[in-house]
């Protein structure tokens, strides 16, 4: 079939010199890229002006939509004998477009009219076949002759019979979608044309593009020189000049455009930051600042981005401010301000929400938290008037507290150091604090827990052992020679001796008193002892009703101990102090009756609406050591930090696990005890379920302890010497087995052990109570324990106590089910039993033999308690500590050191000590030159 008109015949008849299209290949990236190996014939005399490079695929001459030519159409091929036709056009703004071509004679013919002609990139610079330009009659005979015989070919493309289906069309390919939202899209940018078109592209680069320069284009001339050709080429090469764009809605191609035809270029970066801006309007600060962190990892210097982030932060604080949570307010303020100290709208904010939480805190009592606020006032305005009246404020509250301390008594301190917190500058305090330090010297010291009721030697818990320290006095301090014979100023005893392997003696001094004023005596000592042996007492101990066959006193000063069999270290046992007759089977001792016979009598305790405190006051007649010592609770280690920091305390019980010990400021002592923490988690052999070795196993197996220990308990990577534990023995000891090794976690392991239980006690639902102390750091590790093992189907509910609480309870026999322990191993073997099972030694009726999970690991602790050889001793320890990683009687969890730190206006403390108050004898506190400023 021939083309109707003229448009064939022109072919024929107007051929002309014309120019080559560029052939394309694909780069490393799949995308269309142009080949520099063409030819170049040169203009002819109808040369269409420099159009979008394209190509012929299937018969069709392809061209990109996007740069005011609209979307390529393609109306079909029109038959002939040897010829076969293709049309395509494009319709934009301001013409039309025909392209059309010739499969056999490689021939093309173009019309183009209109404004958009010049942003047709170089369809006639280097080519496939030769391009003629005709008229546009000959393009509409073309068309209209097109859609003839695009209507016959789907007249016959229906089914010419029953059961006969039509051919399918074919199916255009997917054009990207453009209204995704931004952040899930990947990075483009819009060209914004002369004809208002808009064109997304590829992302340009550099990023952002110079200024545009002019250049004047020159027409193709065939009288080009070479030199001036290649100058003209790599002048265009300058983006400033023109650019090489790959629009997003096409096949990949690459169009060259000037940058005189473009009118504006809209970035990604500044699409995101349009959208964080009308996301901050709207209230939605968290998606904003998705779309902020998007480009500031794109580019952190992007134009926009810091005002946009600033708008963000105020708007977040203002919202914050008017839900009252000041302190997240503030934060987002000062980040605001770390970017620009200048900026007013944040500086008044700031002032703002510092005046109101220093209210708060003026309230609270918390002075040095509302003297902060008015010195971050200060720091930023001098003269701001919310600084100037929460100064006089506290001003006032420190000279009505001053004026409010008594005159003649130690309590005079105690106001005045509160007075202090609250204004140090207050006229007069500073000479009337240092003088009443002088008279009544007091060491404040910042612990986890104060004692609950009167102090006494056989408690439990670390608070009880810390308040014998200071107002009891053991029979012997060390197992030295130097204690056997009475030098020790601390202990009770003047001489020890071991008359035979089964019998001791001791002699009492004369001078032991207790504190009110009788003498220490034999009768004393024996209902002591006596005491331990019995079960209805609270200090009884399984071992020592064991190994001990009677107590009798020689006369009022000596006392005789006889065993029941050989015992190795029996002088163990004295290390531990003496109870008044009166009181040593009493469980619980009234405050009015209590007496004790170490160097500090007990006052009392208090609870405050801010902490609790317990205060010891020296003995009348004792010059040596602190007036008094006052503990404070601080349930939070951070907090005791702080308190040490600013003056507030001279000692603290535990340094927080995730100090950084080279921040530690010069006037302050950091020191490591010599026994480490070993945190574990015991099981009450008792319970069913803890008893089957399949799911104890499984329960170590499903504990990634490590991600605990590092991400959860310690906040930072653990240091050399923080490590897993294997057992409940401390790493390094004589009693360790170095070659047993920490539990892996294995979840398919603990899945199969779980389910190997579950048949054996035909249950299908595990629910179970985990106990632990009230400490944030282990606070957090039973939260992710709990959701860790709810992906295995056991249900664990927590439950919390204070920490001396918890350890009387497991030590009394009490029953439970899983609790956390954190235990000091010492290195006797009479204690091994305790650190494996904590009512190993708890009275007979309370079963705390049973609550030990492993039979085998029981007859092993018994058996080791009968030793009498140190080498037999050891060995035996160690075989223990290999059952423990076999039976898991316990789950071990790990090892850190016990450091605590103190003020170094505090001068006596021992940096290697296992006991906090060993020799407060030695002990000497001076009050601070100058008050520590905000």
């Amino acid at each position: 079939m021939e083309i109707p008109g003229r448009g064939h015949e022109d072919l024929r008849r107007r051929r002309h010199r014309g120019f080559d299209l560029p052939s394309f290949g694909i780069d490393s990236r799949g995308r269309q890229r142009r080949s520099d190996q063409t030819r170049d014939p040169g203009p002819g005399p109808h040369a269409c002006r420099r159009t979008p490079a394209y190509r012929f695929r299937n018969g069709l001459a392809v061209t990109e939509s996007g740069f005011g030519t609209g979307s390529l159409e393609r109306f079909g091929r029109i038959p002939d004998k040897d010829r076969s036709w293709t049309v395509g056009a494009g319709a934009d703004s301001g013409g039309f477009v025909r392209l059309v071509r010739c499969r056999t004679s490689r021939h093309v013919a173009c019309h183009t009219r209109g404004t958009s002609n010049r942003l047709w990139g170089e369809a006639c610079r280097r080519g496939y076949g030769k391009m003629t330009c005709v008229g546009l009659a000959s393009i509409r005979r073309i068309y209209w002759s097109l859609v003839s015989a695009t209507v016959c070919s789907l007249a016959l493309s229906l089914p010419s019979g029953f059961g006969q289906a039509g051919a399918k069309p074919a199916t255009p390919a997917a054009a990207p979608k453009l209204d995704e939202p931004l952040l899930t899209r990947a990075p483009f940018d819009r060209l914004v044309l002369k004809d208002a078109a808009v064109v997304p592209v590829e992302p340009l680069a550099p990023r952002p593009l110079p200024t545009p320069k002019k250049y004047a284009r020159r027409p193709p001339s065939r009288k080009k020189s070479a030199e001036l050709e290649a100058r003209e080429k790599e002048i265009e090469k300058d983006p400033a000049i023109r650019l090489f764009v790959m629009p997003l809605e096409g096949d990949g191609l690459e169009y060259a455009v000037y940058r005189e035809d473009i009118t504006d270029i809209v970035y990604f970066e500044d699409m995101l930051l349009q959208e964080a801006d009308r996301l901050i309007t709207a209230g939605d600060y968290a998606k904003a600042f998705e779309h902020i962190l998007f480009v500031q990892n794109r580019d952190p210097k992007w134009r926009g981005l810091a005002d946009t982030h600033r708008r963000l932060l105020i708007a977040e604080a203002r919202q914050r401010f008017d839900q009252g949570d000041l302190m997240a307010g503030l934060q987002f303020v000062n980040e605001a301000l770390a970017r620009n100290p200048k900026d007013d709208q944040a500086r008044a904010l700031a002032i703002e929400g510092l005046g109101k939480l220093g209210e708060i805190d003026l309230a609270a009592g918390r002075y040095e938290r509302a003297r902060e606020s008015q010195s971050r006032m200060r720091s930023i305005d001098a003269n701001a008037p919310a600084a100037k009246s929460l100064a006089e404020k506290l001003l006032e509250v420190a000279r009505t507290i001053m004026s409010q301390a008594p005159q003649d008594r130690p309590e005079r301190l105690d106001r005045l150091n509160e007075a202090y917190r609250a204004w140090p500058e207050t006229e007069g305090l500073s000479a009337a604090r240092s003088e009443a330090m002088v008279r009544w010297p007091t060491v404040n010291v910042a612990v986890q827990e104060a004692i609950s009721d009167t102090p006494r030697p056989w408690g439990a818990s670390p608070a009880q052992a810390r308040a014998a320290d200071l107002t009891f006095r053991p029979l012997l301090e060390e197992l030295r020679e130097s204690s056997y014979k009475g030098e020790p100023p601390g202990q009770i005893a003047a001489r020890y001796e071991l008359v035979d392997l089964t019998t001791g003696e001791l002699t009492l001094k004369p001078d032991a008193r207790w504190s009110d004023g009788r003498n220490v005596n034999s009768r004393d000592v024996v209902a002591t002892l006596t005491s331990w042996a019995q079960p209805a007492s609270p200090a009884y101990h399984g071992t020592w009703a064991g190994i001990v066959e009677s107590v009798a006193a020689v006369d009022d000063r000596k006392i005789r101990v006889k065993f029941t069999r050989p015992v190795l270290q029996p002088d163990f046992w004295f290390l531990r102090a003496v109870m008044p007759a009166e009181t040593a089977f009493s469980a619980i001792v009234p405050p009015e009756t209590w007496i004790g016979s170490g160097d500090f009598r007990w006052l009392g305790n208090r609870v405050e609406s801010q902490a609790a405190e317990s205060t010891f006051e020296r003995q009348p007649g004792l010059d040596a050591g602190p007036f008094r010592v006052r503990e404070l609770v601080f349930e939070d280690d951070r907090d005791a930090w702080q308190a040490l920091l600013d003056s507030r305390v001279d000692l603290i019980e535990h340094v927080p696990s995730d100090l950084l010990l080279d921040r530690v400021p010069p006037t302050v002592a950091v020191a490591t005890s010599p026994s480490p923490d070993v945190h574990l988690i015991a099981i009450d052999g008792r319970v069913p379920i803890l008893a089957n070795r399949s799911f104890r196993r499984g329960l170590a197996y499903a504990l990634n302890r490590q991600e605990l220990f590092e991400e959860q308990f310690l906040g930072r990577a653990p240091r050399p010497d923080e490590f897993l534990a294997d057992g409940a023995f401390a790493k390094g000891t004589a009693w360790d087995d170095t070659e047993v090794r920490p539990v892996p976690f294995d979840p398919a392991m603990a899945r199969l052990l779980f389910a190997s239980a579950k048949r054996e006690l035909k249950i299908t639902k595990i629910s179970l109570t985990l106990d632990y102390p009230a400490r944030p750091d282990i606070a957090r590790v039973a939260a992710k324990i709990a959701d860790s093992l709810s992906g295995f189907g056991i249900e664990i509910k927590l439950k919390r106590w204070q920490a001396g609480e918890l350890e009387e309870s497991l030590r009394s026999g009490k029953p439970f089910e899983l609790a956390w322990r954190t235990v000091s191993p010492s290195m006797d073997h009479f204690l091994i039993g305790g650190l494996i099972a904590p009512a190993i030694y708890a009275p007979p009726q309370s079963g705390g033999l049973a609550a030990l999970a492993s039979p085998v690991i029981l007859s092993q602790v018994l058996s080791l308690e009968r030793a009498f050889i140190e080498t037999e001793v050891r060995a035996q320890a160690r075989f223990i500590d290999r059952l423990v990683r076999q039976e898991l009687p316990l789950i071990p969890l790990w090892q850190v050191p016990h450091r605590y730190a103190w003020r170094k206006d505090l001068t006596g403390v021992r940096p290697n000590s296992d006991r906090l108050y060993h020799n407060v004898r030695e002990w000497s506190v001076r009050p601070a030159a100058e008050a520590k400023s905000p």
